[in-house]
């Protein structure tokens, strides 16, 4: 009885496991999102994301919102931020995100871009 028991717990975690390994994103799912997307079409391909980074109003005036996600490349083991851009609801850029600096030279980039 108890080596049934194990068994099917044993089962289980592996089911679990797979399961998992399977919703994780990875660094392809980009290849199925482009620019001039809606927020609502990137949501259906990445789901929501980590956090919302930013919401700013560039020199132009418009605002640009940046959404943070997660992504697995091929064969690594801890995830790859990834920095979304949007502009009135529409996906102008997507770039690999960084540390403080990248962020702040990304930051100068959108608020001197017109979109």
């Amino acid at each position: 009885m108890k080596n049934d028991s194990r068994k099917i717990i044993g089962i289980i975690l592996l089911i679990g496991m797979i399961i998992i390994a399977c919703s994780t994103l990875s660094t392809r799912d980009l290849m199925k999102i482009h620019l001039e997307m809606s927020k609502a079409q990137v949501q259906a391909v990445l789901d929501e994301p980590v956090t919302v980074r930013e919401s700013l109003t560039n020199n132009y005036g418009q605002i640009v919102e940046v959404w943070e996600y997660q992504l697995y490349k091929p064969d690594e083991t801890h995830p790859t931020k990834y920095w979304l851009y949007f502009h009135d609801d529409v996906l102008v850029k997507w770039c690999e995100g960084g540390d403080h600096r990248r962020w702040l030279e990304e930051t100068d980039e959108v608020m001197a871009k017109r979109y």
